[in-house]
């Protein structure tokens, strides 16, 4: 049995997206403020991938400071 995929979004879309595709996920939602990390790096003129990478690289280490583990390099 494969491990699930844990999201760190409630993002329903992205839930869907991979459910169809086979991966079983588990949703742990990080508890951040996405536009209040957006904002600043807009103002700088991220990109719309730099903003996503750095988005998911939160939610991803707030996630598994709840949960040890589950972040793996």
């Amino acid at each position: 049995m494969n491990k699930p995929l844990f999201l760190a979004s409630e993002n329903t879309f992205a839930r869907r997206l991979l459910g169809n595709a086979g991966i079983t996920v588990d949703v742990m939602a990080a508890d951040l403020d996405d536009r209040a990390l957006e904002a600043p790096l807009e103002e700088t003129g991220a990109s719309a991938e730099d903003v996503a990478l750095v988005l998911a690289e939160a939610k991803a280490t707030e996630a598994s400071g709840r949960q040890p583990g589950l972040l793996r390099s």
